[in-house]
């Protein structure tokens, strides 16, 4: 609807018509229509699009906002809301959508402090990140800093970022982007312009270390090695022979010591320890950092080695690299979430949904593959037109060859929109016109939805997903921690007590204090009645050690590494093969989602397939997903062991590429061609070292093939006698 209004407005120039959109923030990583404007904006402003016809206003809570103090929030919500915050229940707001613990304090910042959340997937939130921006904070010519590099050839960004030494500040030196639009077509970084920055830096700090990831500028930075090597306090890569490097820092290798560096810095974050220039190209790229250990790469067809045709034109064009994170964390969280998949004139549409918008109906809810009906709720959309404003939302029922959709007050399904709270949802009786309702043919014979479960363990039951069963331990953590602060905040101290004072009295009748007590104040009395004494402060051992018991019962039954929780002592100065042995549990957690997924998204692109009209894809059974590896492994243990696979079990190179951790499907493409270009030019030298067309190889009984002389091995001596003369 969008496009067809945006493409409209142009069409009548006299009348200058113009659109108004309103909306709540955008949840990041939908790739929404308000999501695209918003990033149509922030492009605006920072310079990279030509387009100017664009006004956005956005109100927003502060990012510093604290939700547990009741005028902090009152506050928030009236700026957000403005003088519409007269009418609203702001305290109803803030009971039932924040203090609220079955609510995600996320969704609810997103929804009422119109603040972009982070991504399901994201690393860190933005309202902590934009707590930390500290843009006067300057770095001045001659201060020690440090230099971090990330480079790319054409798709990515290159980026070159500072930290200064005295109190970590972090600010940006440069950032090389892709142009969006046609610009950016055919672009490419100006490798030069990154090198005169890079020198321009030196020339303007003391720069006493540089980290630079080494793909895509490998000549590069040897050469900066070369030249400032010796100005570098600490070296980027140390050891010896070909390890080390005074700048080259290759993430691909680097896993184990990144993955904690990651993991102190968002702590830093959280508790506004780290400060930044608020630069917002980096703020776009810090966000847009994701947590994956599942993650789809590819999807084989039976009997091939190269990516299903549904791939390039279904999966990629759908944008399933960077939502699929949804699908699975959804699972997770709830035991199941869907995919629809229907066919489109372009190409054919997945529609990824939580079990909160979407749920099927299955004759066997086990063993089924395919429900019978399906019913979705869309997301409240602003309906203005013959009279009528307000917010409504699309109720869609899918069965094997239709969807039936219709539109009804979004204040039915989500009560907080309306003035009325109800639980639950007052739906019975509600009249729907079926002349109201749009029927659309599918005709793919079955109902277009594909279940994700988080496992296929219950026979009895869908599964529940890993958040319900730990509730209870949550609650004894919950009971703990709130002790442990009421502990903490009245009785971790010594408190002194005295008795047998006669209290004076002021002409009032009010009690006077006989003495300011301080910590350095002594007490005294002239009285022999009077004794004095203390009670002992609480020990918090207790409630510490209660603490780490619930958080290892947690860890145990999730198999999550006791480390990633900081539990107290119990992971401390182990080797890495113990850390190994931690993750092995968690390692096998992922390969049982991974089996579950797996089959969910084969049927996915099985169905998509089918959309397409593509036989072949639908009927094929046998096509097995790729999953990415993302398991902390240095670069030199994958190579031993790839190169020990290939050797010892005699297989192919070629096959072990994908095995390669952070390899993706472009790499394995380019490599394959290289390789071929390198087969062909081998050919080639092959043929030219060998013997001309039509020159007979020397022979001897029963040896053939000896080489000419000149080649490395002399000539068969000359037999005796005349035959041989």
């Amino acid at each position: 609807m969008y496009r067809t209004v945006d493409r409209n407005l142009r069409k009548r120039k006299a009348a200058s018509p113009w659109a108004l959109l309103t909306s709540t923030m955008s949840q990041p990583g939908e790739d929404s229509t308000l999501e695209k404007l918003h990033e149509r904006a922030k492009a605006i402003a920072e310079g990279k699009t030509r387009e100017r016809r664009l006004m956005w206003d956005h109100r927003e809570a502060p990012a510093d906002l604290d939700l547990t103090d009741l005028a902090a929030m009152r506050a928030g919500l009236r700026e957000v809301y403005g003088p519409f915050g007269d009418v609203l229940d702001l305290d109803g707001i803030i009971e039932s959508e924040f203090w609220n613990i079955e609510k995600d304090p996320g969704e609810s910042r997103r929804y009422f402090l119109n603040q972009p959340t982070a991504h399901c997937e994201g690393w860190v939130t933005h309202p902590a990140w934009a707590s930390c921006a500290d843009p006067n904070r300057l770095v001045e010519s001659g201060e020690p800093v440090v230099m971090f590099f990330d480079g790319s050839k054409s798709d990515d960004a290159t980026a070159l970022v500072g930290c200064r030494v005295s109190d970590g500040h972090v600010f940006v030196l440069g950032c090389w982007e892709k142009p969006q639009g046609p610009s950016g077509q055919g672009w490419q970084v100006d490798r030069r312009d990154v090198d005169r920055t890079v020198r321009a830096v030196f020339d303007q700090y003391t720069v006493v270390a540089f980290f630079g990831d080494v793909k895509e500028f490998e000549n590069y930075l040897d050469t900066w090695a070369q030249e400032f090597g010796d100005r570098l306090v600490i070296d980027a890569s140390t050891g010896t022979g070909h390890g080390a490097h005074a700048i080259a820092w290759d993430m691909r290798s680097r896993a184990r010591e990144f993955t904690p560096a990651c993991e102190r810095m968002e702590i830093d974050i959280r508790e506004g320890a780290l400060t930044h220039d608020g630069d917002p190209r980096l703020t776009r790229h810090v966000l847009n950092a994701r947590r994956r250990r599942l993650f789809v790469d590819g999807s084989r067809p039976s009997g091939r080695t190269d990516n299903s045709p549904v791939w390039d034109t279904v999966w990629q064009p759908n944008r399933m690299d960077a939502r699929q994170s949804g699908l699975y964390r959804a699972a997770l969280s709830y035991g199941v979430s869907y995919a629809v998949v229907l066919p489109d004139p372009v190409r054919p549409q997945i529609t990824p949904f939580s079990p909160r918008r979407l749920t099927a109906l299955y004759g066997d809810p086990v063993n089924d593959e395919w429900p019978q009906y399906a019913v979705s709720i869309g997301m409240p959309r602003p309906l203005m037109g013959a009279g009528a404003v307000g917010m409504v939302c699309a109720i869609t029922v899918y069965d094997d060859q239709f969807t039936y959709t219709v539109d009804v007050p979004a204040s039915l399904l989500m009560p907080a929109i309306g003035e009325a709270r109800a639980d639950p949802l007052p739906l019975e009786g509600v009249a729907l016109d079926f002349r109201q309702v749009e029927v659309r043919e599918h005709g793919l014979g079955v109902c277009p939805v594909v279940r994700f479960l988080e496992s296929h363990d219950d026979l009895d039951d869908v599964p529940q997903g890993v958040v319900y069963p730990m509730l209870p331990a949550q609650r004894q953590l919950n009971q703990t921690t709130f002790g442990l602060l009421m502990a903490q905040q009245y009785a971790a101290f010594k408190q002194r007590w005295v008795t047998g004072m006669a209290i004076a009295e002021d002409e009032d009748g009010n009690p006077v204090e006989p003495w300011d007590a301080a910590v350095d104040r002594v007490w005294q009395s002239d009285s022999v009645d009077t004794h004095f004494g203390e009670f002992s402060e609480t020990n918090l051992s207790g409630y510490l050690d209660s603490r780490d018991k619930t958080l290892l019962y947690v860890a145990s039954v999730r198999q999550i590494p006791p480390h990633t929780l900081v539990v107290g002592n119990a992971v401390s100065n182990v080797s890495a093969e113990a850390l190994a042995a931690l993750e092995a549990g968690h390692q096998l957690d992922i390969g049982e989602h991974k089996t579950s997924f797996g089959e969910s998204i084969e049927q996915m692109l099985r169905l998509s397939g089918k959309a397409l009209g593509d036989e072949d894809t639908w009927r094929d059974t046998s096509a097995q997903v790729v999953w990415r590896d993302t398991t902390p492994r240095s670069l030199a243990q994958v190579a031993d062991a790839l190169g020990k696979l290939a050797t010892q079990l005699e297989i192919p190179p070629r096959a072990l590429w994908e095995r390669i951790p952070g390899v993706t499907e472009q790499d394995l493409q380019r490599w394959e061609a290289l390789a071929d270009e390198s087969d062909a030019l081998g050919d080639v030298q092959t043929l030219l070292a060998g013997a001309p067309p039509g020159l007979e190889p020397i022979t001897e009984a029963g040896v053939e093939d000896v080489e000419r002389p000149g080649a490395g091995v002399e000539p068969l001596p000359p037999k005796p006698g005349p035959e041989g003369r």
